[in-house]
C-alpha cells in the first residue's frame, strides 16, 4: 500500500456511483455509509474522502464532527469502510498520519472492529464507546402498527391528531420544498445550532432526488407543518435523516414517523432513525419507540501525539 497516493479531496453529486457501488457490498446499518449523509453534512463537517486500495477513507476534518468534536487538518477523524484487510491497513494509515506529524482518530463501526483495532494499534491508541453516536435500529413493521402496550402512548397521540386537525400528505417535491424550509427557519429551527442543520436541510431539499432521498410533506389546513424524508442503506435497512414537525399540533411528530415509515420503507424489515447525540430528551424520544438493537460506535484516539 504506498500512501504517497493518499490525496483527500471533497465529495461532489458526481462522485454518487462510486459510493453507491462501494457501500453496496457492504451491506451497511450505518447511516455514514450512505452517499446521501455525508453529501448533506459535508460542508458542515468538512468532509474529504480518498478512494484508495480498492476502499474508500472517509475523513472529517472541521466543523462539527460526528463525535461532538472539532479535528484540524492534520488531526483528522477517520472512517475506514471496509472489513477485509481491516488490520492491514490501519497500521498504514496509523504510520502514514504519524509520519506526517498528526495523530488521526479513528471511528469504529462494531465491537469486533474495535478489538482489530487496539490489536494492531497497541498501547498507541486507546478505544472508548461513543455511546452519543449509537444508532437506533428499529422493526419496521412495529413502527407502522404501533401494537402492543408498549405503544399504548403513541397510538393515543397519532388518533389525538388525527380526530383534531384537517391534515394531509404529500411527496416532497421541488415546488414544495421552499415550503419545507421556511417552516423550518420560522417554526422548527433551534437558534442554538449555530445554522449547520440550515446547511444540510438546504442540500437535502435541493438535490433529494439526484440524493435517492424519498420524502413526505405533512400539511394542516393546507399549511406545511411537517416533513421527513430518508432513503434505502440496504435492502435489509431503511433510515430516516431527517424529521421535524410543528408541535403546535399535538401527536405531530409520531403521526408523521408512522406515515413516513409506511410510506417509504415497508419494503425493508428494519428502520433506521440515527443517534441522539447524547441530548437526552432526543435519547427517551428514541427509547420509547423500543429499538431492537443500536449500530454500535467506538472512537480510537491517540495516546500521545509523535513529536
Amino acid at each position: 500500500m504506498n500512501t504517497d497516493k493518499l490525496r483527500f479531496k471533497e465529495v461532489t453529486l458526481g462522485d454518487k456511483p462510486l459510493f453507491d457501488e462501494h457501500f453496496s457490498r457492504l451491506s451497511p446499518e450505518h447511516t455514514l455509509l450512505s452517499f446521501a449523509t455525508l453529501y448533506t453534512w459535508r460542508s458542515v463537517n468538512s468532509l474529504r474522502y480518498c478512494h484508495f486500495d480498492d476502499t474508500i477513507l472517509i475523513a472529517v476534518t472541521g466543523g462539527i464532527a460526528v463525535t461532538g468534536g472539532r479535528f484540524s487538518e492534520t488531526s483528522p477523524l477517520i472512517i475506514l469502510t471496509c472489513t477485509e484487510r481491516f488490520e492491514e491497513r490501519v497500521a498504514v494509515l496509523i504510520e502514514y498520519f504519524e509520519r506526517n506529524g498528526g495523530s488521526a482518530s479513528f471511528l469504529l463501526m462494531s465491537e469486533e472492529l474495535s478489538k482489530k483495532f487496539l490489536a494492531t494499534a497497541g498501547d498507541r491508541y486507546n478505544v472508548k464507546e461513543d455511546r452519543d453516536n449509537f444508532q437506533y435500529i428499529y422493526e419496521t413493521e412495529k413502527m407502522i402498527k404501533l401494537s402492543g402496550p408498549e405503544y399504548h402512548h403513541k397510538r393515543n397521540r397519532t388518533n389525538r391528531f388525527k380526530s383534531s386537525y384537517d391534515y394531509s400528505f404529500e411527496p416532497l417535491t421541488d415546488k414544495n420544498a421552499p415550503e419545507c424550509m421556511t417552516l423550518f427557519l420560522e417554526k422548527l429551527n433551534n437558534k442554538g445550532d449555530n445554522g449547520y442543520l440550515e446547511t444540510v436541510l438546504s442540500d437535502g431539499f435541493k438535490h433529494h432526488s439526484a440524493l435517492g432521498l424519498k420524502g413526505l410533506v405533512m400539511r394542516v389546513s393546507g399549511e406545511a407543518a411537517g416533513f421527513a424524508f430518508g432513503g434505502a442503506l440496504s435492502p435489509e435497512m431503511a433510515y430516516i435523516s431527517q424529521l421535524m414537525a410543528n408541535t403546535e399540533f399535538a401527536g405531530a411528530y409520531p403521526f408523521l414517523y408512522q406515515t413516513f415509515i409506511k410510506e417509504y420503507c415497508g419494503g425493508h424489515p428494519f428502520v433506521n432513525l440515527e443517534e441522539d447525540l447524547g441530548l437526552p430528551g432526543l435519547r427517551k424520544l428514541k427509547l420509547s419507540y423500543h429499538p431492537v438493537r443500536f449500530t454500535v460506535s467506538y472512537i480510537g484516539r491517540a495516546t500521545r501525539v509523535p513529536s
